[in-house]
């Protein structure tokens, strides 16, 4: 049975200045590749860094003459996808399958579709795979579970099977779907790991609590793939991308299981020993923990800061971590020497810049090493959205292809795009402060007044910043794409220096 995969690795903004030079690898994609190949399928990839013409899409369908087309979804992708999903039908005949994070949370949506016939709900490996199996032997696959068909006008809601219990059990992701010179972590000499699934926190701008309730069983759904298992996973990684010299461990916390994660600290060292990154959580810090990976060869950790208001993560984003324990984590990294990283966010609601400043005045007692800020979107079937539709937040028209805010009179637009412009600028800046003792705390008070003004010229001062802004990363951009090498020298001499 021939499979293409459909793989839309793009932004659907208008806004975009040129396509991308470089895709991402995929990890959902991969296990399903793995899955359908070990039972005999023929696995083609149709990676599409940028939206395909219509007859460069056609042309390249047709040149695999598929059985069956499966699309990967994410809900910002979707009415792209349905696009080409309907010219997919065209050009080959093929039955379209769409699986992915949209299939799960929304199949109503996707089996409303007349250019959908089947969506996958949950993890989509074995159902697909069989429904493959089904198609070859000439059976009817419309009972499967985890499967919603379209059929006649009416759609066919099967139940959904528990998820994998068991991440061993799946094969190794398939690398070689992939043209390796189209991976952009791959042109940084970066391996790109994910050696768990799920979440056990409930972080309302999150779908991992939506994603959830899609099963009958939802204890342990945060789940690892074993040690040594993982251990695997990366050597299969390093086989087949031999220039790797940096690991990004992608998974939402890395040091959740400890019994886990000090077992796998041990093997990684002994058989892989790169310098890595990975995600950390404030109220999880242990300094036992930060030495381990240290002694691992972590060279940065990520942390979800998003924001420093206490009343904003606690009531409106469920993130139950106070200043204290965030600052004393921070503290706990520097001494064991592991740079860090915070992920922020602005615009959320019943936010202002009386309150995103609180974001930023932490940021400058933390002293990250890398600041990460973007602006809220309020994903659907997400409990933040919920909110946001209620209390009438959502701006009158809200796609995925513009950059769009919540409209709050307390927080305008233009007020939420100085706040983004001016963010590290402003940590920069508070940080000078607070080493200047009583005459920086004055300098700060006055600072306060003058951040919080709503007579601040914004627009003209967005304007500048922008353009400063389009200068930099046009030059880190140019660097990423044409001077990989380089880019390279330069992390590693950060390394170095961290």
């Amino acid at each position: 049975m021939k499979v293409a995969l459909v793989y839309p690795d793009y932004a659907p903004s208008r806004t975009l200045a040129a396509p991308a030079s470089y895709g991402f690898y995929a990890e959902g994609v991969s296990s399903v590749a793995a899955v359908l190949e070990e039972a005999g399928h023929d696995v083609s990839l149709v990676h599409l860094i940028g939206a395909p013409r219509r007859d460069e899409f056609e042309a390249r369908l047709q040149g695999i003459a598929p059985d069956v087309l499966g699309f990967s979804s994410r809900t910002t992708i979707w009415p792209e996808i349905r696009r080409l999903a309907g010219i997919a039908r065209e050009a080959t005949g093929a039955p379209v399958v769409v699986g992915g994070v949209h299939a799960t949370l929304a199949p109503e949506e996707v089996t409303a579709s007349a250019e959908v016939d089947v969506a996958v709900v949950g993890e989509g490996e074995y159902p697909f795979r069989e429904m493959c199996d089904a198609l070859e032997a000439g059976r009817d696959f419309r009972g499967i579970d985890n499967l919603w068909v379209r059929e006649n006008g009416d759609v066919r809601r099967n139940p959904t099977r528990p998820f994998i219990p068991d991440l061993d059990e799946l094969p190794l992701p398939s690398y070689g779907i992939y043209n390796k010179d189209i991976l952009y972590d791959i042109a940084i000499d970066t391996g790109p790991v994910m050696l768990s699934r799920g979440c056990p926190y409930m972080c309302t701008y999150c779908c991992n609590h939506q994603l959830k309730q899609a099963y009958p069983d939802r204890k342990n759904y945060a789940r690892f793939r074993s040690p040594a298992r993982s251990i695997e996973y990366i050597e299969n990684l390093l086989k087949t991308f031999p220039n790797v010299r940096y690991l990004n461990i992608t998974d939402n916390i890395l040091p959740l299981e400890l019994e886990w994660f000090f077992e796998f600290i041990e093997l990684y060292k002994d058989r892989v020993d790169l310098p890595f990154t990975c995600r950390y959580r404030y109220n999880l810090v242990t300094r036992d923990v930060l030495e381990a990976l240290v002694e691992a060869g972590c060279y940065l950790v990520h942390f979800g800061l998003e924001s420093g208001n206490e009343e904003i993560r606690r009531t409106v984003i469920n993130r139950q971590m106070g200043d204290e324990q965030i600052e004393e984590s921070h503290r706990l990294c520097r001494e064991a020497g592991l740079p860090t990283l915070t992920y922020n966010m602005v615009g959320l609601p019943h936010e202002d810049k009386a309150k995103f400043l609180d974001t930023v005045k932490i940021n400058a007692r933390v002293r990250p090493n890398r600041i990460v800020l973007s602006v809220f979107y309020p994903y659907p079937h997400t409990a933040l959205h919920d909110l946001c539709e209620r209390e009438e937040l959502l701006a009158p028209v809200f796609d995925y292809e513009s950059e769009t805010y919540l409209v709050q009179e307390g927080f305008p637009e233009a007020q939420v795009r100085f706040c983004q412009a001016y963010f590290v600028p402003a940590i920069r800046y508070y940080q000078v402060l607070g080493r200047l003792g009583a005459v920086g705390r004055a300098l700060a008070a006055a600072s306060d007044a003058f951040y919080r003004s709503r007579w601040l010229p914004h627009k003209m001062l967005v304007a500048v910043a922008r353009a400063g802004r389009a200068l930099y990363e046009g030059t880190k951009l140019f660097i990423r794409r044409r001077l990989p090498g380089l880019y390279v020298k330069l992390r590693d001499w950060r390394v170095r220096r961290a």
